[in-house]
């Protein structure tokens, strides 16, 4: 139950009224059942409150700023006290807000979504943006978000899943968000997304063979370039992708990489601690790479100091070369940990060398020791059995290249300049 205080509303007091920890919500003073509900996320909703059939009932009057003014809300919510008096429910009623032309739209609390949530919490917004604007703004975007059905939701996943069954389900996840927020902003009383998935995914369970594993790190090793020796690190830290793309030299020191929270795809500082075999691998980038910002810079914007965009195109070239086909870098990923698993490494200490948000209560929110010696421990594990599948760790590397031609070439004009 939101906290509830009143004031005689004006423009005024409604701009400057913040958002706080939890919702709250402001009546009017001079007009009993009107007021404005302010969300954590500083949305501002008018509302009528009433009694019908023996129970108290809300009716939402749009958003401050997208519904109109404050006039305009106070009118509607007269019409709506109008018909309570009269004996009717405004609930059933077809007042002035029940033309299309005039209710919100999906499209309107979908790019609200998109300004005031997804650009604060999450990184992937601009993904979100295009899967909107490709999939499900062509169906909704002048739709009053209060009119969607489920059924009309499990139509329009249906069509993205002729294309992609995972996109279908990506897509799923964004629009039932929207929808929570929608409810939260009191647009809608209920959740049209809230149905099964359209898709049924199978859980990836693949991970790299022993023998594999020394057949792709003698092809990383000895290719001389840059994305050889990340995928060798991929291997043995278990970082994801943006993670290990992302690191800093300015973050590295006494033998680990601390890599911030904006960074982590939870948001959750984490500290990869190097083995032997890490820290010789990133030493020889750091002959290379040393003088710059970035551990793996680009090489297209090696001047503007940017960090390489991805590694994916130079992955397809080694499963080439390899003949070892099944892998990529979250398959990496997932091997590193199933090792550790096999070398009797605690489960709990395997979600923090992944940084993983820790599952029971107890770690959660009372133990505060983080386990360094554990989590250092097993990198170093990790290590020693890929050094036993594979030799000696001997990688050397010839320049800032990353195994294709346009490298080559944006490395030779540098050169040159």
């Amino acid at each position: 139950m939101p906290r509830r205080s009143s004031l005689i509303l004006t423009d005024k007091r409604v701009r400057s009224l913040k958002p706080k920890a939890r919702d709250y919500e402001v009546s009017d003073a001079r007009m009993p059942g009107f007021g404005v509900r302010i969300s954590p996320y500083g949305l501002k909703t008018f509302f009528y409150r009433f009694h019908s059939k023996g129970s108290r009932r809300r009716k939402s009057l749009g958003l401050y700023g997208e519904s109109g003014d404050l006039a305009k809300a106070r009118r509607e919510a007269e019409i709506l006290r109008g018909l309570v008096l009269s004996g009717e429910d405004p609930a059933s009623a077809s007042p002035v807000r029940d033309s299309r032309q005039d209710r919100v739209t999906f499209g309107q609390v979908a790019r609200r979504w998109i300004e005031e949530y997804a650009k604060v919490r999450k990184k992937t917004w601009r993904d979100n943006v295009r899967m909107l604007e490709r999939d499900i703004y062509p169906h909704w975007d002048h739709t009053p978000i209060d009119s969607i059905r489920p059924s009309q939701v499990r139509e329009v996943l249906q069509t993205i899943a002729k294309r992609s069954g995972v996109v279908a389900n990506r897509t799923h996840a964004v629009v039932r968000t929207i929808f929570t927020w929608a409810i939260e902003a009191d647009f809608i009383e209920s959740n049209p997304a809230a149905i099964r998935q359209v898709f049924q995914e199978k859980a990836p369970k693949t991970v790299v063979a022993d023998d594999d594993i020394a057949t792709l790190w003698s092809a990383w090793a000895g290719s001389g370039n840059l994305t050889g020796a990340a995928l060798c690190l991929y291997l043995l830290t278990g970082l994801r992708h943006g993670e290990l793309r992302n690191m800093k030299w300015s973050r590295y020191t006494d033998r680990r990489f601390e890599i911030p929270g904006e960074v982590t795809k939870n948001g959750m500082p984490h500290t990869v601690f190097l083995s032997r075999q890490a820290l010789q691998i990133v030493e020889a980038v750091r002959e290379v790479t040393g003088e710059h910002e970035w551990v793996f810079p680009s090489t297209a914007d090696y001047l503007d100091s940017k960090p390489v965009s991805r590694f994916d195109p130079f992955v397809r070239i080694f499963r080439e070369e390899t003949g070892v086909e099944n892998w990529s870098i979250m398959t990496l990923r997932r091997t590193a940990s199933t090792i550790l698993a096999r070398q009797g490494v605690e489960p709990f200490v395997i979600d923090i060398f992944l940084n993983h948000v820790l599952g029971d209560v107890t770690h959660r929110h009372y133990v505060r020791y983080r386990y360094a010696e554990q989590a250092a421990e097993a990198n170093q594990r990790l290590g020693d059995f890929v050094e036993s599948l594979v030799g000696p760790i001997e990688t050397e590397i010839d320049g800032i290249d990353y195994g294709n031609r346009d490298d080559h070439r944006a490395h030779r004009r540098l050169a040159q300049a």
